[in-house]
Parts: structure tokens; C-alpha cells; sequence
């Protein structure tokens, strides 16, 4: 008997610290329920509030309770009781946007008062109210006591159970503050997307593209974490919502190793960590494909195992990114430099976000602010990097493409000096004759003959000795004038390939700029042109018009080549575009020609196909 007793006191004693302590509210605004919860774990994951009223529950003496991916749906029980003689109005407040199941009840003296079947695997309308988390109102009559039993349930990753019951107004003033804090933040990765986009569609520059998808993706999934998801894709149903929700988070990994891959240009710097970075990109949509099939099959069981690959795998990510730009930066490279800064940005916001969804940092209310702010300052970093590497690029595209002039013209050089050198040695011999014989007539004459060539030959280099001149000093210079300067330059070319070039002039016009690099469009666009003849057997010509439209000075280039295929016109002027024929040599020259005429000229460079072959047009204000 006396064991017995024992027993009962023993399980009482058990059962009275299964009870969890009693919040009293109506002092405070704001008050943190899981210091007050009670908890039990439904391994059947079917239990309802009417099963698990009376089982056995646990106290929870945690300041944070983390729920870890598991076979059991979790219950959290509060009791509440208004301590003042005023009414109260409160919103049970749970911030996690992204939880699959999360079920409320309300109760009073056992009877069930309101009920909240919600989640993100559940339509928006079920909510208690229509909000980007979850908010659920409670109110209290002076001295009311009621109990708020939660389940929580979710799939892929361990979840936080912090919840929080606010007063009514002091959540308004907040909500207000935190909707401009939000609204900044997606205002400004909306601008870098259409910024980057735009100046994707200007270059070119395949980085861009990169970045325009990782921002579009990332900004769609950090809607997704805050629970704005739902609003914008509400027509969609919730099993398909599911499906596109996973999706945007894979999507983001992969474009962001895109950039940076890219960017880097660590297929040429370090192909075995671009190989290794593919990897890791295949990884992500390995982890992608197996949570697909495992919620087409619906088996909830073993979501974990896909969700710790893809875990597992963004960590990896993220450190070899730090490492990559390290070692770069360390060899000198200030793109890297810049890319590791804003990498650790983004770095340091993820794992704040993780330790606090993890319950091993307090869900302090300044993380999601600061994870914002680092993502802003992210964002036009990264921007600005894309800048300053794609200035780069285009310094090493003129400096590429004034070589590739640079050679055509020594070319020509070589070939205009190489008869008036062998004529000049013939007439040092016949003049060495001449001064045995002392013949002053002749010797005077071979002298006056050997001036002459090599005048000629200085006025060749002439024609050439401005073209590395770095100084811009723009001038008023008459058209016809540096047409023929570009055109006495090709004379070589020209003959060579048995070009016929003629010259129509309606009007002298002049035009204002640096008269140097406007040779130069006439250089590149003429050796094209050539290029394209080259397939041609006879008949080769290059017709030349000079005209006045309105207040533009026009020049027309046609060249009777063969005509430049369709899917190709749009491209002509991308930096290293070529195709096999008519545009072998295109890619630097059009691509440079076009940014002096529209930067240095403010006129316009195109190309298009005509009855009798193609034409490069020109258009600068006359002056």
C-alpha cells in the first residue's frame, strides 16, 4: 500500500511539472510565449485537439525551442490570463513564412473557441487573417482566462517555434515600420534588376545576364522566406506553389555560380575550380530533381535527406567562393578583391538567418533588418564589380582592336616601302659607279632621284603616325579629307585583292571630333569589307557615298560581298561576334567602331544588306 502511494505521489509530482506556467498579461505590449509553453510530440502526426488535450505534456525551460526534421508533428500549449480589469486585444504572432502545417486553437474552460488549420501547404484564405506571416487575434475580457494550443509542422528543415503575443496597435506601428524597411529593400533589387538587364542589353556582357537572373530568382525567393509569395502567385494552386517555391531556391544557387564563375573568368583563370563549380551547380539540381519526386510520390519521411544535400552543398558554395576570391585577390586581382567583400556581406546575413531559424541564437529583431541592409549594400556592389570589370574588358577590346588595325597598317607600310627601298639600293649602285667615273651630272641626278623616294617614304609614315596618338582633341575636320586619308591607307589592301573602291561626294561636309579615331571606323569598316570580298572570284568593289540628310553628314560603305545571313544581324556588333564568311573579322572592329561613333560622335553605326551586297552607314551631325 504504502509503495503504491509512493507511486501516485511520484506520478502527481511528475504531472504538476508537466504543467506549464501561467502568463498573466495586460502590462506589457509584448510578450514571449515559449518561456510559458508546454509541449508534446505527435509521432502519428494525426492527433487532433481533441487527442492530445489530455496526454502528458513536457515543460519547455528554453529561451529558444528549435524543431528538427523529424517523423512527429509538434504541439505547444499557453495558457493566458488578461491580469487587468480592461479588455485586451492581442495577435498571436508567428514570423517563420515559409512553415508547411501551423494550426492554432483557441480554448475556454475546454470548449473550443476559434480554430486555425494554416500553413504554406495550405490556401491563403484559410489564415486567420490575410497576412504575409501568420497572425491570429486573441482577445481577453478583464480576468479571462483562455489556453492557445499550436501545431506546428514542417518538411524539409528544422524550424524555430518562437511566437510572440502583441497587442494590436503596438503590431500596426511596427508592421508600418517594417513595410518601409521592406519596401526600400525590394525597391532597390528591382532597380539593380532593370539596371543590370538594361545594361545587359547595351553589351552583352554575359556576366550580366547572370547577375540579372540571380537577382530576379533571389529577390523571388527572399519573397518567398517573408511570406509575400503567396500573395503574388495566389492563383497558382498550393501543390504547384510548392513545386515553383523549391524551384526559385535552386535556381538562385545556380545563377549566383554563373556570375561568379563568370565574372572571374575561372574557366580560363582556374578551369579545375570552374569544373568543380559545375559540380556543385549539378549537385544543387540533383537536390532539386529528388525533392520533386519525393513530393510527386508524397513520401514525407525522407525530404530531410535531400534538404541536408542541398544544405550541405550551399555551405560548400559559399566557402569556396570566399576561398577562390582570396586567392585571387592575394594575386592581384581587384575584381576578386571586390566579389570577396561583397560575398562576405551576404555571407555574414546567411548565417545569422540560419543560427537564429536554428534556435541557436535568439530570433533578435534586428537579423531580418540587417540581412536587408547587407543585401542592399550586396547588390550594387556587386553592380559596381560588373561595372569596373566590364570597363576593363572594353579597355582591352581598344587596346585589341587598335592592333588588329595596327598590323593592317604596317602591312601596308611594309608593302609601300618594299619598291622604293629596291629602287633606292639600285640607285646607290649606280651611284657608287658614277662617283669612280666623277660624274657630277649623274651623281647629282641619282642624289636629287634617292631624296625623292625616301620624301615619299616619309609622308607614308605620315599618313600613319597619329593613329596611337592618345591625345582627344576634338576638332573640326572635313569629311572627305579623312576618307581619303582611310582610303590611301587600304591602297595596299586594295590591290591585293583587286578591290576597285570609287568615291561619290555630293557635298564637302565637316564634322566635329577626334578626326584620329574616326579614321579608325573608316580603317575597321573598309578591311571588313574587304574580308567579306574575299569570297567573291572577280568583280570585287567597294562604293563609297558622301551625302548630307537634314543636319547629318551620312557616309555610305558598300561593299558587293556576299549578303550577311539574318540571325546574324542583330549580333554584328557584340564584342569577338564572328561567323564563318561575311563577317570572319568583324567582332572587335564593329564592336569598337560603334562605341566611338555613338560616345565620341553621338551619331550612329549600322550595317545592313542592300540589292548589291552590304552597307555600313555612318551618321554624325555636320557642322
Amino acid at each position: 500500500m504504502r509503495t503504491i502511494l509512493l507511486l501516485a505521489f511520484f506520478l502527481l509530482s511528475l504531472a504538476s511539472t508537466a504543467l506549464a506556467e501561467t502568463l498573466y498579461v495586460g502590462s506589457e505590449k509584448e510578450y514571449d510565449l515559449i518561456p510559458y509553453a508546454a509541449r508534446y510530440d505527435d509521432l502519428t502526426q494525426d492527433m487532433l485537439i481533441e487527442d492530445v488535450k489530455d496526454m502528458m505534456w513536457q515543460d519547455v525551460d528554453v529561451a529558444e525551442l528549435a524543431l528538427p526534421v523529424s517523423e512527429a508533428a509538434y504541439w505547444l500549449k499557453f495558457e493566458i490570463v488578461n491580469d487587468s480589469t480592461l479588455s485586451k486585444a492581442y495577435y498571436l504572432e508567428y514570423h517563420v513564412a515559409t512553415i508547411n502545417f501551423l494550426d492554432v486553437y483557441v480554448l475556454q474552460e475546454d470548449v473550443v473557441l476559434q480554430r486555425y488549420l494554416t500553413g504554406a501547404h495550405r490556401p491563403l484564405q484559410d489564415r486567420a487573417l490575410t497576412y504575409h506571416s501568420y497572425l491570429f487575434p486573441i482577445t481577453l475580457g478583464p480576468g479571462e482566462e483562455k489556453e492557445i494550443y499550436v501545431r506546428l509542422r514542417h518538411l524539409f528543415s528544422t524550424i524555430p517555434a518562437n511566437m510572440i503575443l502583441k497587442e494590436q496597435t503596438a503590431h500596426l506601428l511596427d508592421d508600418y515600420a517594417e513595410n518601409v524597411l521592406e519596401g526600400v529593400f525590394f525597391g532597390v533589387i528591382i532597380v539593380m534588376f532593370f539596371y543590370n538587364l538594361i545594361i545587359y542589353l547595351m553589351t552583352r556582357y554575359r556576366p550580366y545576364i547572370a547577375y540579372v537572373l540571380y537577382l530576379g530568382t533571389f529577390g523571388t525567393w527572399l519573397s518567398f522566406r517573408m511570406g509575400y509569395g503567396q500573395y503574388v502567385f495566389d492563383f497558382m494552386s498550393v501543390d504547384f506553389y510548392r513545386y515553383f517555391e523549391i524551384s526559385i531556391s535552386i535556381l538562385f544557387t545556380v545563377f549566383i555560380i554563373w556570375f561568379i564563375t563568370g565574372v572571374l573568368e575561372l574557366k580560363k583563370v582556374m578551369p579545375r575550380v570552374y569544373t568543380f563549380f559545375n559540380v556543385i551547380s549539378v549537385l544543387f539540381v540533383v537536390s532539386w530533381a529528388s525533392i520533386w519526386i519525393l513530393l510527386s510520390l508524397d513520401i514525407d519521411g525522407y525530404y530531410q535527406y535531400p534538404s541536408l544535400l542541398f544544405f550541405i552543398n550551399f555551405m560548400v558554395m559559399n566557402l569556396s567562393i570566399v576561398v577562390v576570391t582570396a586567392i585571387m585577390a592575394l594575386r592581384g586581382s581587384r575584381t576578386a578583391s571586390f566579389v570577396l567583400l561583397a560575398w562576405m556581406l551576404f555571407i555574414s546575413s546567411m548565417m545569422i538567418l540560419t543560427l537564429s531559424l536554428t534556435g541557436v541564437i535568439p530570433p533578435y529583431e534586428w537579423i531580418m533588418p540587417y540581412m536587408q541592409v547587407t543585401m542592399v549594400i550586396e547588390t550594387i556592389a556587386l553592380s559596381l564589380i560588373l561595372g569596373d570589370r566590364y570597363r576593363q574588358q572594353e579597355q582591352l577590346l581598344r587596346r585589341q582592336s587598335r592592333l588588329v588595325a595596327m598590323g593592317s597598317m604596317i602591312e601596308n607600310i611594309a608593302h609601300q616601302w618594299r619598291q622604293p627601298l629596291s629602287e633606292i639600293n639600285a640607285d646607290l649602285l649606280a651611284l657608287e659607279m658614277h662617283i669612280e667615273d666623277e660624274d657630277k651630272a649623274n651623281i647629282k641626278k641619282r642624289m636629287q632621284i634617292i631624296e625623292e623616294k625616301t620624301q615619299m617614304m616619309s609622308e607614308t609614315i605620315d599618313d600613319f603616325q597619329d593613329f596611337y596618338n592618345k591625345a582627344k582633341t576634338k576638332e573640326t575636320f572635313e569629311l572627305q579629307a579623312i576618307l581619303q586619308h582611310a582610303i590611301h591607307a587600304s591602297e595596299t589592301r586594295f590591290d591585293r585583292h583587286k578591290v576597285t573602291c570609287t568615291v561619290c561626294v555630293n557635298t564637302p561636309l565637316s564634322i566635329y571630333g577626334v578626326s584620329n579615331e574616326y579614321f579608325q571606323v573608316l580603317l575597321a569598316i573598309l578591311n571588313n569589307a574587304v574580308e567579306a570580298l574575299q569570297e567573291r572570284e572577280d568583280k570585287r568593289r567597294i562604293s563609297i557615298d558622301i551625302t548630307k540628310e537634314g543636319p547629318m553628314a551620312v557616309v555610305r560603305i558598300i561593299n558587293n560581298g556576299p549578303l550577311i545571313k539574318r540571325n546574324d544581324l542583330p549580333r554584328l556588333f557584340e564584342p569577338y561576334f564572328s561567323t564563318k564568311g561575311t563577317i570572319k573579322q568583324h567582332g572587335i572592329g564593329l564592336y569598337m567602331s560603334q562605341k566611338i561613333i555613338e560616345e565620341s560622335f553621338h551619331g550612329t553605326l549600322g550595317l545592313t544588306n542592300v540589292d548589291d551586297g552590304v552597307q555600313a552607314t555612318i551618321k554624325v551631325a555636320n557642322v
